[in-house]
């Protein structure tokens, strides 16, 4: 697939279209690591909190990540998955038990760190305009 038609894709095929951009784009590496890295983080969390979640959570969060691998389909032609993350982000519920989640204080300091140094390269790449396709 190639120029700016929209597209809806199977998610096979989507994943074919990302393992060619990632050959072909040495610069949209970064971008579908952060995107896809962000996805599954999500997704484990809505795995993982899943039994503490109240029906209604579970409902709307199931929805809404069903809804963003539908999204997650669309494809414009420039990069593939541009937004799945911020579709999957909405599921909001899955983050609600994380505080009962037992870290330690080093495990802590580094979740705040590894969080507080991902904005940092966001508002970098956004400050530089690298994600406008």
């Amino acid at each position: 697939m190639t120029g700016i038609r929209p597209a809806i894709l199977w998610p096979w095929q989507l994943l074919g279209e990302v393992i060619q951009t990632w050959q072909i784009n040495p610069l949209a590496r970064f971008h579908i690591i952060i995107t896809l890295g962000g996805y599954l983080l999500i997704l484990l969390l809505f795995i993982r909190q899943w039994q503490y979640l109240r029906p209604s959570y579970r409902a709307y969060s199931l929805v809404i990540l069903l809804f963003s691998v539908l999204l997650f389909c669309m494809y414009y032609g420039t990069l593939p998955i541009m937004s799945a993350f911020r579709h999957a982000y909405s599921a909001f519920p899955v983050f609600i038990f994380v505080h009962k989640m037992k870290f330690s204080k080093r495990q802590q300091l580094m979740i705040v760190g590894l969080g507080t140094l991902l904005f940092a390269i966001m508002m970098y790449g956004y400050s530089l305009e690298i994600w406008v396709p």
